[in-house]
């Protein structure tokens, strides 16, 4: 009775073992990423790149050294973005949720960048897929260094709206719009 107790506990020791500890292969992680990206995105020539610690034991934690996601163009919507490259260094990513739950959760990060082109005209294609804004008919131009907004402005009476600025970055984290003419 004893060694049956015994191979029981054994067993059920190594079953939670196996769903605590996962361990992913780095080709596991990129490809149920690239599935992720998929699911939003039409890309061409989408790459992702996992740069590891050391220590196998970050891995098995979700630590990656940088977490690279680069394409030549990604789609959605109708709204093209070419090229975007995203990077994040120092992350840590929950892997029970990435592959039990289909989710992609960042548990912690360092530094990030961001890149990518918007033409005009893509840019008013997004703008037309924002359906809660007080502008009506709204629209952008670049040219000289100025993003310029037009529109039927709706507060009581229509009004045109003609607001023109730049983009200016506060910080790592925040850009503002800081118009130079409004009408």
């Amino acid at each position: 009775m004893r060694t049956l107790a015994a191979v029981l506990s054994a067993v059920l020791l190594i079953s939670v073992a196996a769903y605590v500890w996962a361990g992913y292969t780095v080709e596991q992680i990129k490809a149920k990423l690239k599935q992720k990206v998929e699911e939003r995105w039409d890309c061409t020539g989408l790459k992702i790149d996992l740069e590891l610690y050391p220590d196998p034991a970050k891995l098995d934690q979700g630590w990656f050294k940088s977490v690279t996601i680069s394409a030549t163009s990604a789609t959605r919507r109708d709204v093209r973005l070419a090229p975007v490259v995203t990077k994040v260094w120092d992350v840590r990513l929950d892997l029970n949720k990435l592959f039990r739950q289909d989710e992609v959760v960042c548990l912690q990060y360092g530094r990030r960048y961001y890149y990518t082109k918007l033409s005009e005209t893509d840019l008013n294609r997004a703008l037309r897929l924002k359906h809660d804004m007080p502008i009506e008919d709204v629209r952008a131009t670049l040219a000289n260094g100025l993003i310029t907004f037009t529109g039927n402005y709706q507060l009581g009476w229509g009004h045109k709206l003609l607001l023109a600025g730049r983009l200016v970055p506060k910080n790592r984290y925040e850009i503002h719009f800081v118009p130079t003419k409004a009408s």
